[in-house]
């Protein structure tokens, strides 16, 4: 046998607070449905995204091989460049919109072996765009370069010969360049 349901309480015993609230039941109660389904709809958007972040990290990080302090140095070189200090430069700015080297792995092709998107940002350097990226794979014992690129890189569904298409895009509203892999590097595709 179910509990029966006890009634709501009388609006007249809820404390003197919550009846002159603008927030609560009293006053506007639209005010209280348009927030609470305005912080619903934004804790759900806020969720996508976290959760969408963390399971695009955990694929990349569980696709890609980890690299040796060895391995990381030959890319960032490969890229074009130069160590200084603990961190890595090529472009020589050191204004605020400056920030170091970066590098993030993974594996585009599936063949196991690394490719590391080496990224730096400088408006000085770079632009409006603000960032240059270069993809460099791993060929034997060498890093080689596969595109350099000024703007933001992003991979596409679509692939050429085994390699996800590239976007490099940038500030504007004009079309956005896709580079294609002809078997050697990146070229500006159609």
């Amino acid at each position: 046998m179910r509990p029966q349901a006890t009634a709501p309480a009388a609006a007249s015993q809820k404390p003197a607070a919550l009846k002159t609230s603008p927030w609560r039941n009293g006053g506007s109660g639209a005010k209280l449905r348009f927030h609470t389904e305005q912080g619903a709809a934004m804790l759900r958007l806020g969720v996508g995204v976290l959760l969408s972040s963390v399971l695009s990290a955990t694929s990349l990080s569980a696709a890609a091989p980890a690299l040796s302090p060895a391995d990381r140095a030959a890319a960032f070189k490969a890229a074009g460049f130069k160590q200084s200090g603990r961190e890595w430069v090529r472009c020589e700015d050191r204004s605020p919109s400056h920030q170091n080297g970066s590098m993030e792995i993974a594996d585009l092709n599936g063949d196991g072996a690394p490719e590391a998107w080496v990224t730096e940002s400088s408006t000085n350097c770079y632009g409006n765009t603000a960032e240059a990226v270069v993809l460099v794979t791993k060929k034997g014992p060498a890093w080689v370069v596969l595109l350099d690129a000024v703007g933001v890189a992003d991979t596409r569904q679509t692939k050429t010969r085994g390699w996800p298409d590239i976007e490099v895009g940038g500030p504007g509203f004009g079309p956005v360049p896709v580079y294609r892999f002809n078997g050697t590097k990146y070229v500006p595709g159609r």
